[in-house]
């Protein structure tokens, strides 16, 4: 696994904690994340 990749996925870890904080409901966000991981395997 490349490093940007790393880096990719930390940043979209961290996405929904930022919106979290901002008490932004992101259950659709999340699911749309986890689709493009499953395609990413």
């Amino acid at each position: 696994m490349r490093i940007e990749n790393k880096q990719a996925r930390l940043k979209w870890l961290a996405f929904p904690f930022l919106l979290s904080c901002q008490k932004i409901p992101f259950d659709g966000i999340i699911k749309e994340l986890q689709s493009m991981i499953e395609e990413k395997k």
